[in-house]
């Protein structure tokens, strides 16, 4: 029974952290097929429609997706800007510049996720689509991370980290009940990248408190999401659940005896009237 309910409560966070981790995949996807629909405004080289920026502000204000350039490679080193999009443009050229991507680094399944500093957090993706004369072009955008939903979602009691591919934290989803050292967490992520499995929960201490702490890696390895939770509030929750489960077992049995008890009571009364009913005749 300790077992079972041991792996309930691991297993319990873990699916809470995939939950988050279905989100963030969800909004990378999201992005992504924006950017294969907005490159069907562009006609050619040098030739975009005006009707893009309406495409964009009609598809990407759901997304919260701030800007969107679209990039026509030269040569293997360089690009040229076909257009760029929205209020944070210039942001994705300097973090273009910033990361020293190249043409050849768009070639590369998968493109590297990192974070955009002067963003606030947000990842930056990047990827190939084809422009409506099937000429490649290149995108780059922001995604950032769906705070609501997270926080709506997955609850109050649990913190959510993510990080880009060189582990660098792009948000941080603070738990109600505990506080951990950033520095100590981002460390243990920083460790989690010789792990062999893509998700899994173990125990994890700092400053002497332990926590159930799970990690879930997406995207083919470019975004890491880890969690943690208190321990023995974890237990204790889980215990109280099981407590009232057992007195609310307690009660349906006992009840289950009392209207055993009366429906033996009578039928015990008819029977013997029936004896005596038949011993006088």
């Amino acid at each position: 029974f300790i077992e079972d309910k041991t792996s309930y409560i691991y297993d319990y966070n873990l699916t809470r952290l995939q939950m988050a981790s279905a989100l963030v995949e969800k909004q990378v996807f999201a992005v992504e097929s924006l950017a294969e629909t907005l490159s069907s405004y562009i006609d050619g080289p040098g030739k975009v429609s005006p009707k893009i920026l309406n495409a964009f502000a009609t598809y990407a204000k759901p997304l919260k997706v701030a800007g969107m350039i679209f990039l026509r490679p030269q040569h293997l080193e360089s690009f040229k800007v076909e257009t760029s999009i929205g209020n944070n443009s210039q942001i994705l050229l300097d973090a273009l510049t910033k990361f020293n991507w190249r043409p050849t680094d768009f070639l590369v399944t998968p493109m590297p996720i990192r974070l955009v500093p002067g963003l606030g957090g947000g990842l930056a993706v990047s990827g190939i689509v084809k422009d409506a004369a099937g000429e490649a072009l290149n995108y780059f955008a922001i995604v950032p991370i769906e705070t609501h939903s997270l926080e709506n979602e997955i609850g109050n009691d649990i913190e959510i980290r993510v990080y880009d591919g060189l582990r660098q934290r792009v948000y941080k989803k603070a738990s109600s009940t505990f506080t951990i050292s950033d520095t100590a967490a981002d460390n243990f992520a920083v460790t989690l990248q010789t792990q062999s499995f893509n998700s899994g929960a173990k125990n994890w201490y700092s400053s002497g408190e332990e926590y159930i702490s799970g990690y879930q890696s997406i995207l083919s390895g470019q975004v890491l999401l880890t969690s943690y939770v208190a321990r023995d509030l974890a237990f204790a929750a889980t215990n109280t659940l099981i407590e009232r489960s057992i007195g609310l077992g307690l009660g349906i049995l006992l009840v289950s005896i009392g209207f055993s008890l009366v429906l033996t009571n009578n039928l015990t009364s008819r029977i013997r009237q029936m004896w005596i009913a038949t011993k006088k005749v």
